[in-house]
Formats: structure tokens, C-alpha cells, sequence
């Protein structure tokens, strides 16, 4: 993700980008970035509610997954 946006960056800067074609692109890192964020952080949290889910006797954990 990272390597792209750079990518981008130097494309926009050498080439002053071509219009439409380059806004596109740099609006879907962008949506990208931002969807990647969001699952990031659902990640975390999914990864933290483990954690913390009580054991039951039989070693299972106590997280009901959907």
C-alpha cells in the first residue's frame, strides 16, 4: 500500500498526473487506505475480546463466533 501511494506521489510530481485517470486512482488508494484502517481496527478488537473471553472447564473458549 505504502510502495503505491508513493508510486502516486512521484507520478503526480513528474507527470503533473493525467487528470482524471490519476484522481481515480489516488481516490481509490485513498478508499483503500481507509478500508484497510477500519479492518484493522475490527481486528484489534475481535483479537482483544479473545483475549479476555473466560476459558470454560473443557478448555473452550467462551467467545461465540457468528
Amino acid at each position: 500500500m505504502e510502495d503505491l501511494k508513493r508510486k502516486v506521489e512521484i507520478t503526480e510530481k513528474s507527470k503533473k498526473g493525467k487528470g482524471i485517470e490519476f484522481e481515480n486512482v489516488k481516490g481509490q488508494l485513498e478508499e483503500i487506505d481507509e478500508a484497510i484502517t477500519k479492518l484493522f481496527d475490527v481486528n484489534q478488537k475481535l483479537m482483544k475480546n479473545v483475549e479476555d473471553a473466560p476459558l470454560f472447564s473443557d478448555g473452550a473458549s467462551g467467545v461465540v463466533l457468528v
